[in-house]
């Protein structure tokens, strides 16, 4: 799989990509991915 996690140029948000062999496996990594970002960079808020 490939995955790329880079900020918006033009929106305050983070934006993530990424193919992989499924649908359901990017879906799962896409979703781990999201939750790391969320606890470690933002203190666990979605907003």
């Amino acid at each position: 799989f490939w995955l790329l996690v880079r900020p918006s140029g033009t929106e305050p948000i983070i934006r993530i990509m990424g193919e992989a062999k499924s649908k359901e496996e990017i879906s799962r990594i896409i979703d781990h991915i999201s939750k790391f970002i969320v606890t470690k960079c933002m203190g666990g808020s979605m907003l």
